[in-house]
């Protein structure tokens, strides 16, 4: 099971899940429902959080071939995303 450190990140930060719920413009209950592995925020809510807490979203992971993996596919999206965007405006 991947399990989140979203807990121990936001202590580290000294931010409460309040105020993260605040500033994703989410409730309260689903930011603590990621941090006790209730359930998981989509990858794009893990990025806005990430860059929100200025931290890397592989440490978000505890499990180091997933935080691997996952920033191989971050970075493939973004080539995918370039190449849309790309493909619409041409």
């Amino acid at each position: 099971m991947v399990r989140l450190r979203l807990r121990q990140i936001l202590k580290d930060k000294g931010l409460s899940q309040v105020e993260l719920a605040q500033r994703l413009g989410v409730s309260k209950m689903t930011v603590n429902a990621w941090a006790t592995g209730r359930s998981y925020p989509t990858i794009e809510t893990l990025d806005r959080i990430a860059r929100m807490l200025d931290t890397p979203i592989t440490h978000f992971f505890d499990e180091p071939a997933v935080a691997l993996h996952l920033d191989h596919i971050i970075k493939l999206a973004a080539d995918i995303q370039a190449t849309c965007r790309a493909q619409l405006k041409g």
